[in-house]
């Protein structure tokens, strides 16, 4: 190497870059470089991976050995060959035309590197090691997507926002640097731009099942409503300071109306800040998701879905139940069993359901399993048909109950199972036996 290299963020926008090299690595620069509006040439004898791996962008394709003439024009070089003496003589090459170069296998010789780099909006970190440890780098940036959170960029947007609105001189000088130099109280704008609503996933219990993009929306959260079924440590864990409100609904227990929320979720927005709808397993899954993204909508809120993992594939598979199996079942189907004016389905709609051979999922069915049971059997499934009940699944207080149409209805009273539960129905049941691996606590009717 030359000497330590200088950090910059270099504007490749609408410049030729070329790229030698017809393999993965070649590949991965190349769209590095597609993604910041380059214009790309690659030179290569062979491409790796075929035409399809090598068509995502209109680029500028020359199968041939590599030649000094490919560097014309080039505002930066890339040698990424196989061949040390090929990349040795681009460097050489480019060091002649004044053009900047990179050689992959040994980074440390060229103008350049790549260095890590995590982007939120118009807020980019980068790590780099001089080419010394790229791994080093990754491990680096993978710390920080913990660190910096989506409110990073989210922020800068509002800033953006205030300055083409004009008012950005309006702001004392010493406030507008506290904007400029730390991800501050975003209250001081909450008149002039509105906030954002996530309406987030938190998985059915476990933690560990958040997704990343869940929680990068935690730590950035000013406002947290959290439902009776989210795991409430999620909210301690990654946004301790945050305003957190519990708008929870369970049986006997109703903390907010589903307008009441919509409400909340409308003014926490309007002040400014960033709102975390949190909700257990999926929000568009018998999550109410949908109605409140069409109130956000009608009011002019900004919102994004994150989807979580849902209950109805993670807790049968915690109980150790696939909901698919070649040996048992091809298909499943899911109902939920909380419906106003109870079930809710006529005598044809349980008809099809107990004629269904798939797996039958109900959710939310605990206080109502004795009525599940009951019409399955009055429409023609078989009392020998497996059923599962299950409850706080994936969780330390997993419990599961195992058995047979025909010996939950003869039972005095089903097992005491606390709700939300969920009831699995069907030949799936029987594979408990060679994958449980969760450790629930069973019990026999």
């Amino acid at each position: 190497m030359k000497g330590m290299l200088l950090p910059l963020n270099l504007n490749v926008s609408g410049r030729l870059c070329v790229i030698v090299g017809g393999g993965s690595v070649a590949m991965r620069k190349c769209r590095k470089l597609l993604e910041h509006g380059a214009r790309a040439r690659v030179v290569s004898p062979d491409f790796s991976g075929g035409d399809g791996a090598w068509a995502f962008a209109d680029i500028d394709r020359r199968e041939r050995p590599y030649g000094k003439d490919a560097l014309v024009g080039a505002f930066l070089a890339i040698a990424a060959t196989d061949d040390p003496e090929v990349n040795r003589q681009v460097l050489a090459d480019a060091a002649e035309m004044g053009i900047l170069a990179q050689r992959t296998d040994e980074p440390r010789e060229g103008d350049f590197s790549f260095p890590a780099t995590l982007r939120r909006g118009n807020f980019t970190v980068s790590f780099a090691t001089d080419g010394i440890s790229p791994a080093l780098s990754a491990h680096l940036r993978a710390e920080a997507v913990c660190r910096y959170g989506e409110g990073y960029g989210e922020f800068l947007r509002l800033v953006e926002s205030v300055k083409e609105k004009r008012v950005w001189k309006e702001i004392p000088r010493e406030r507008r640097r506290q904007l400029s130099m730390e991800l501050p109280d975003r209250n001081m704008l909450k008149d002039i731009v509105p906030g954002k609503v996530y309406l987030v996933g938190a998985g059915p219990g476990d933690p560990g099942l958040l997704t990343i993009r869940g929680m990068e929306c935690l730590l950035a959260a000013d406002t947290v409503l959290s439902d009776g079924i989210a795991n409430p440590a999620l909210p301690e864990m990654y946004c301790p300071h945050a305003e957190r409100i519990h708008v929870g609904k369970r049986k006997g227990n109703c903390a907010k109306t589903q307008e009441e929320i919509n409400h909340l979720l409308v003014e926490k927005a309007r002040q400014g800040k960033t709102v975390v709808r949190l909700k257990g397993g999926d929000p568009m899954i018998f999550g109410r998701g949908g109605e409140e993204a069409r109130a956000l909508s009608r009011a002019g809120i900004a919102f994004e879905v994150v989807p979580g993992v849902s209950c109805v594939s993670a807790v049968p598979a915690y109980a150790g139940i696939p909901l698919t199996d070649r040996e048992y079942a091809s298909s499943f189907a899911v109902y939920s069993a909380h419906k106003r004016g109870g079930l809710g389905f006529s005598d044809k709609e349980w008809e099809r359901i107990a004629g269904d051979s798939g797996t039958l999922v109900f959710l939310m069915g605990v206080t109502r399993c004795r009525t599940v049971v009951e019409k399955l059997l009055a429409f023609g499934r078989s009392p020998e048909t497996p059923i599962a009940l299950i409850s706080g699944g994936t969780t330390p207080g997993q419990r599961r109950v195992v058995g047979t149409l025909g010996s939950f209805l003869a039972g005095e009273e089903l097992p005491e199972t606390a709700a939300p539960g969920m009831i699995v129905v069907g030949d799936v049941v029987r594979a408990i036996p060679e994958m449980d691996w969760f450790r629930p606590m069973e019990e026999e009717p």
